[in-house]
């Protein structure tokens, strides 16, 4: 039972950290993460005034991102407010990528072949993202237990 509300937990989580990346990461409006969130794995936490989490996202284009997202302990002025920042996040696996214009004549997604001199999983090489701005505020919201 435990588990399903941490799975739920780590699921938003994800979701939010892998849109907020997505976001911050437009050149000339062209998008360098092209899928739809769908999976975090490998979830790692280490609490130092504050929580790190460190995790891989995934999305719907099999696209492999490697985070490490703080969320803030609760501000003494708003307590019942929490902010989560992406520390890094370095895209490890991308099978497509965007073709500049010059060079086919249209903005069209092609299969990458993985260099010799890559770094990431499988040979690909690894891309840092822009990670400033990727950051939002929560809410606590406590739970009662129905009193």
């Amino acid at each position: 039972m435990e588990q399903n509300n941490a799975d739920g937990q780590w699921t938003g989580l994800g979701k939010k950290t892998f849109e907020s990346l997505q976001s911050m990461n437009l050149v000339n409006s062209v998008a360098t993460i092209r899928g739809k969130f769908s999976s975090i794995e490998s979830v790692k936490t280490q609490v130092v005034a504050g929580t790190f989490f460190t995790f891989i996202l995934k999305s719907s284009l099999d696209e492999t991102i490697d985070v490490k997202l703080f969320k803030s302990l609760p501000d003494n002025d708003s307590p019942r407010k929490v902010t989560y920042e992406v520390s890094y996040a370095i895209l490890i696996r991308t099978p497509m990528s965007s073709v500049s214009h010059t060079e086919t004549g249209g903005d069209d997604l092609v299969i990458i072949t993985p260099s010799d001199e890559g770094t990431g999983q499988d040979g690909a090489s690894s891309t840092p993202l822009e990670t400033r701005g990727a950051s939002w505020t929560e809410n606590i919201v406590e739970d009662n237990d129905g009193q």
